[in-house]
């Protein structure tokens, strides 16, 4: 089976709260956009009309792969005309279009998008699979999914190397640097490059000299740092610096221009690092935190007279349940987790009683709610959710070797929280079409699928738990012995 082989096979659109005034601070864009992702297009809608990046406010980051529509604000004094309109010849971009809709008086924030309309065809399906995906809907159509953060969250890691975020937690900069900089099999080939060149050149002035890659791979490039002068080495920088992804570039270009680097220099150029970027990898391990004491919840709770289900990820496993029972719905569908981050401990003021929320919410907003009611959330009688809950954090702050305390982002100038997310999602509108041949894939069927989403939740879990298969293979049945 297979998703995303066209990009209007995955077509997401936000569904927004927007509160339109004549003479708002703000313009606000419709942009539909493929083959773009999210920080890219804000690079070049900011070029384009000589404005910082910082300037173009978004409401939620998606992905390169798909047919996407989302919402952006911009200062309407800076957007290109008095009346908040950008300049259609400005702004011109393959593959995108953007739709002046008003203006409001405050900036996009992740709290006017409500939720997130999924459009999903599903191509080179087998006989066989049209059954699994059939017999899949019908036991999870009306049911409860595991709201897993998905593999697109954790694209810093994508070159296979560690979390980058535990080095800067550990005070090691330049490694942390490192991690950031090191390319992945997704890069495309001239950034795979430039990044090897900028390694090369600090491994060459004595730096990345820890044994996190094969030194082998860089010889693959031979770009003979050593052997160039300095007028040489700022035509190969001046090349290779454009194709560096741009949240890179100006961290880059402070590094090159130091003779001798420290690593509080690193620390200094981390801190250069696009400040989105930085918040984007600090979520990212919250998120991978997040998952795991998803998954050991499913693992401890729901594994019962049922098949429990592993599909490799991107930054471990998911664990799905083969089914969630009709007596267990509401109490999960109440149940919310840790992100985890500074003052985490809060969370333990919190109940469930009364407490409704889409997507994310942080720990410090004051509610009505505490632990206590939450003491149930299990097939087993005996099991005291808050107990388990400390003591599954102590065994991660072991493993990770980290204080959970410590996730904050002060080290680069950012400012990182502890939210409570919801445990379980129930997809809305959630509608399988029927099998018909697939036009691409001769031989094979294909399908679409509809579903709408709270935002902050991501429709390849909901994908997942369907099909019952992931970008590295199929899922793969747990054996756990009660």
């Amino acid at each position: 089976m297979k998703i995303k082989t066209f990009a209007d096979d995955f077509k997401v659109t936000e569904i927004a709260d927007l509160h339109f005034s004549t003479n708002g601070k703000y313009s606000v864009f419709k942009v539909t956009k493929s083959g773009w992702s999210t920080f890219d297009l804000i690079d070049a809608i900011s070029s384009r009309l000589k404005i910082n990046s910082s300037a173009v406010n978004i409401a939620g980051i998606k992905d390169r792969h798909g047919l996407t529509t989302q919402y952006i604000s911009i200062e309407s004094k800076l957007s290109g005309r008095d009346s908040g309109k950008i300049d259609e010849e400005k702004i011109q971009l393959p593959d995108v279009t953007i739709e002046y809709l008003g203006r409001i008086d405050k900036k996009l924030t992740s709290s006017d998008i409500l939720k997130n309309k999924f459009t999903i065809v599903i191509r080179s399906i087998s006989e066989k699979e049209c059954e699994i995906i059939n017999r899949r809907f019908e036991l999870i159509k009306d049911s409860l999914i595991p709201n897993y953060f998905d593999d697109q969250r954790f694209g810093s890691v994508r070159n296979k190397l560690d979390f980058s975020v535990k080095y800067i937690l550990k005070h090691d900069y330049e490694t942390a640097f490192m991690q950031l900089l090191w390319p992945s099999k997704y890069d495309k080939k001239s950034v795979k490059e430039a990044k090897m060149f900028f390694i090369s050149f600090f491994k060459c002035k004595g730096y990345f000299n820890k044994n996190f890659f094969d030194d082998s791979i860089l010889r693959k490039y031979n770009f003979n740092i050593a052997e160039k002068n300095q007028k040489c080495m700022d035509i190969e920088f001046r090349k290779h610096i454009k194709s560096i992804p741009s949240e890179l570039k100006t961290a880059l270009a402070y590094l090159y221009s130091i003779d001798n680097c420290s690593n509080d220099t690193f620390k200094k150029a981390l801190e250069k690092i696009d400040r989105r970027f930085l918040i984007l990898i600090f979520h990212a391990y919250q998120s991978h935190l997040f998952n795991i004491i998803l998954q050991r919840y499913i693992l401890k709770n729901l594994s019962i007279d049922r098949r429990l289900y592993s599909i490799k990820g991107e930054s471990g496993n998911y664990v799905f349940p083969e089914f969630i029972k009709e007596a267990e719905e509401h109490d999960i569908l109440t149940l919310y987790l840790p992100v985890l981050g500074k003052n985490w401990e809060k969370i333990a003021q919190v109940k469930e009683k009364n407490y409704s929320v889409n997507g994310e919410n942080n720990i410090d907003n004051k509610r009505d709610l505490t632990f206590n009611n939450m003491e149930s959330k299990s097939c087993d009688n005996s099991f005291s959710f808050v107990n388990w809950l400390i003591e599954e954090i102590k065994k991660i702050e072991k493993e990770e070797n980290i204080d959970i305390n410590s996730i904050c982002g002060k080290e680069v100038g950012i400012s990182i929280v502890a939210k409570l997310r919801k445990a379980f999602i129930k997809p809305e509108n959630f509608y399988l079409y029927d099998f018909e041949d697939d036009d691409f894939f001769k031989g094979k069927k294909k399908t679409k699928i509809e579903f709408t989403l709270d935002r902050g939740c991501y429709a390849t879990i909901v994908l997942k738990d369907l099909i019952l298969q992931g970008k590295y293979g199929k899922a793969e049945e747990i054996s756990l012995d009660h």
